[in-house]
C-alpha cells in the first residue's frame, strides 16, 4: 500500500505542477504520512527525494519553491544523521537560493536550512561556508524584508553551533551585517527576530561574540 501511495503522490505532484492549491494538499498528505509510520516515511523519502532533486534544478521559480517546501517536510522527519540524498538536496537548495530574488523561495529555503541545522548540527557544519554566504546575502542591502524574514533564527543557530569555528573577524562582520539589516528593516516581525538574536547573544557565552 505504501508503495502505491508514494507512486500516486509523485504522479499528482508532477501533473499539477502549475497548481499551488494541489501542491499544498500534497504537502499536507506527505506531512501526515511521514509523521505517522516509519516505513511509510522512508518510502515517501525514497520516492520524493529524486523529485525534489530534479525540481530544485528547474528554472521555474514556483516549481523550485514548492520543491523546497516538500524537502522541508521530508527533512523534518528524516532519520538523523541525514543520508547523502538529503544533503545533496540541501546543497542544491543553497545554490538555488543564492540565485533567487523571490521572497517566498528565500523564506522556504531559510526555514528548511534552520530545520537542518537544528536537527543535525554536525552535518550543518559541513555546509557552513555556503550557509554563511546565504546568511550574508539575506542580510545584505539587495533584498526586501519579506525575503529575509527568517534570517534571525538562522543567524542565531550559526552563532550558537559554530561560533567557536568562526574567526573573530568573521563573527564581527556577521554582527555588523545584523545591525545594518536591523537599521534598514521595516517589517515589525523582521525587526523583532533580529532584536531576539542580539538579546540571546548577550545571554550566551559564545566564544568571540
Amino acid at each position: 500500500v505504501d508503495g502505491d501511495l508514494c507512486t500516486l503522490t509523485v504522479q499528482i505532484w508532477h501533473r499539477c505542477a502549475a497548481d499551488p492549491m494541489v501542491h499544498m494538499q500534497v504537502l499536507d498528505l506527505v506531512s501526515c504520512c511521514v509523521s505517522t509510520e516509519k516505513r511509510l516515511q522512508r518510502s515517501m523519502e525514497e520516492c520524493l527525494l529524486p523529485v525534489v532533486h530534479a525540481d530544485l534544478q528547474s528554472t521555474d521559480a514556483h516549481l523550485a519553491s514548492s520543491a523546497m517546501e516538500l524537502f522541508g517536510v521530508l527533512l523534518k522527519h528524516s532519520d538523523v544523521p541525514f543520508a547523502e540524498a538529503i544533503l545533496s538536496c540541501a546543497r542544491l537548495l543553497l545554490a538555488k537560493a543564492m540565485q533567487s530574488d523571490e521572497s517566498m523561495m528565500l523564506q522556504n529555503a531559510c526555514e528548511t536550512l534552520v530545520s537542518l541545522v537544528q536537527r543535525s548540527p554536525p552535518q550543518g557544519g559541513d555546509l557552513l561556508e555556503p550557509l554563511l554566504r546565504f546568511a550574508e546575502r539575506l542580510l545584505g542591502p539587495d533584498l526586501e524584508d519579506d525575503a529575509c524574514l527568517y534570517v534571525g533564527p538562522l543567524a542565531m543557530l550559526l552563532f550558537a553551533n559554530y561560533g567557536r569555528m568562526l574567526p573573530v573577524q568573521l563573527q564581527v562582520g556577521l554582527l555588523q551585517a545584523l545591525v545594518l539589516r536591523l537599521a534598514r528593516a521595516e517589517r515589525p516581525y523582521l525587526r523583532q527576530e533580529l532584536v531576539v538574536v542580539f538579546a540571546r547573544l548577550l545571554h550566551e557565552d559564545l566564544n568571540g561574540s
